[in-house]
């Protein structure tokens, strides 16, 4: 039989860390410079990788984890936005417009930007001149290669703001096969009788 005590301490310890998904994520217009905390769990199933988040740093003992495809990694702290793909940053004029209140944290000029995904590094043209701040050159090579589609999510957190060096997470935007019955994708018309 479990202690109480135990189930309480558990339950508070869980409620401290715990943060609603409103909180954890900010719209592309919502986006600052704020601290999230990230529960860190030493547990894990058989087979199953462990993650720290980079705030708190790996133990002594623990190896350091490189982000698999489709693995979510905890944001360091750092100023980040999301967006949301659509037609524009897939077909003309392929670009990713950056959110204005992200702006205080970006230059004034065009720099050179790079974007990490996955181990791998694409160099893409930040336009900070222009009334609307954007990144456009080399974008499209950056969709390309990481086969982002119409309704994927994407998170850019700035990890260092003198290189301009951004960590990309990528969502992916699809329904898993599990939750669509029969073969019906998310283009498939809802039949109400």
């Amino acid at each position: 039989m479990v202690d109480p005590s135990v189930r309480d301490s558990n339950s508070r310890r869980k409620r401290r860390y715990s943060v609603s998904l409103d909180e954890r994520s900010l719209s592309s217009v919502e986006s600052s410079n704020q601290s999230v905390q990230h529960m860190v769990s030493s547990r894990c199933k058989k087979g199953e990788k462990k993650l720290r988040s980079p705030a708190v740093g790996p133990a002594p003992a623990d190896p350091i984890v490189i982000p698999q495809e489709d693995e979510i990694v905890p944001l360091s702290g750092n100023p980040f936005f999301t967006c949301i793909i659509s037609k524009s940053h897939v077909v003309s004029p392929r670009q990713l417009s950056i959110p204005k209140v992200f702006y205080k944290f970006l230059p004034s000029e065009s720099l050179p930007v790079l974007l990490s995904y996955q181990n791998k590094v694409w160099k893409v043209m930040y336009c900070g001149h222009r009334q609307l701040r954007r990144i456009d050159i080399g974008w499209k090579k950056f969709v390309a290669d990481n086969k982002l589609k119409i309704g994927d999510g994407c998170v850019f957190e700035l990890v260092d703001s003198k290189k301009l060096r951004f960590n990309v997470q990528i969502l992916n935007g699809q329904l898993p096969p599990e939750f669509t019955p029969s073969g019906q994708t998310s283009n498939t018309p809802i039949l109400i009788d």
